[in-house]
């Protein structure tokens, strides 16, 4: 193994963003925190879904207007897209109805376990019954450096192994970990029907590879963005929402014909 600072530098690197998408960690899923027993499927057909905003919680890093938009607009879309009989009622329609100041203030009220009916009045002029919110409870970035080798045999023309051929490789990661509570509140109470916990993480990665030893680290990319990392939880948490039970399907039975008596 070559120590990295006696590496010549001229050593060619081959330095490149390593899946673009980023590294997705475990399998996502939701975790139901509370259920009031009148949030049933019929309560959530019946009445409109407002989507509610973002809000940060916990010390966990600020979220950018850009991003918070993205993650509304995500959450719209996959309320549309898996959910299609409960009617939604989009944030920008809450902008528009509460004003710019209070509707940045309901996220944060939705911390709490109940909000002030008083402040939701309004959405029930636009068919509301129900709003949702997202709140991050957790956002860290972490920032580490692995190696790792790829070695190959080497064959001559006629199939025969003639050695061996090793790869160095280094790999800088910056990994976003991400946890959040989706929030439901009766707009008429107030109160807190449901709620759902996830956590995920995702990471970019850069590459630098020789084969001379292992080559110094390439530059940290940027991590993946809150937004990202919040897409697989916010499916998990609409996919957990309640829904009537599936009727499961009756078997068909063959029609029989059989020949009359003689």
């Amino acid at each position: 193994m070559t120590n990295r600072e006696s590496i010549p530098k001229y050593l060619r690197l081959l330095t490149a963003v390593a899946i673009a998408g980023g590294l997705l960690f475990g399998c996502v899923s939701a975790q139901l925190t509370h259920l009031d027993p009148s949030f049933t499927p019929t309560a959530l057909k019946d009445g409109a879904l407002a989507i509610g905003g973002v809000a940060v919680t916990n010390g966990a890093e600020e979220i950018t207007e850009r991003e918070d938009a993205s993650i509304v607009d995500y959450f719209e879309r996959e309320m549309k897209a898996r959910r299609p009989e409960i009617a939604i009622v989009k944030h920008s329609v809450i902008k528009t109805t509460l004003g710019e100041q209070a509707s940045k203030m309901l996220p944060a009220a939705a911390m709490e376990e109940e909000i002030a009916p008083e402040s939701m009045t309004a959405l029930v002029g636009k068919g509301a019954r129900y709003v949702a919110f997202v709140a991050v409870t957790y956002n860290t970035v972490d920032r580490y450096v692995t190696n790792n080798t790829d070695s190959r045999n080497v064959y001559d023309d006629n199939g025969k192994v003639t050695g061996r051929s090793t790869k160095y490789v280094t790999i800088a990661q910056a990994k976003r970990s991400v946890t959040a509570e989706y929030r439901i509140f009766d707009v008429m109470t107030g109160k807190r029907v449901w709620a759902s916990n996830s956590s995920n993480s995702r990471s970019s990665s850069r590459i630098a590879d020789s084969r001379e030893g292992y080559p110094p680290a390439p530059e940290y990319g940027a991590p993946p963005t809150v937004s990202r990392v919040l897409r697989a939880m916010t499916t998990a948490a609409v996919k957990g929402l309640p829904a009537p039970e599936k009727e499961t399907p009756q078997p068909v039975l063959p029609n029989i014909k059989t020949d009359p008596d003689p």
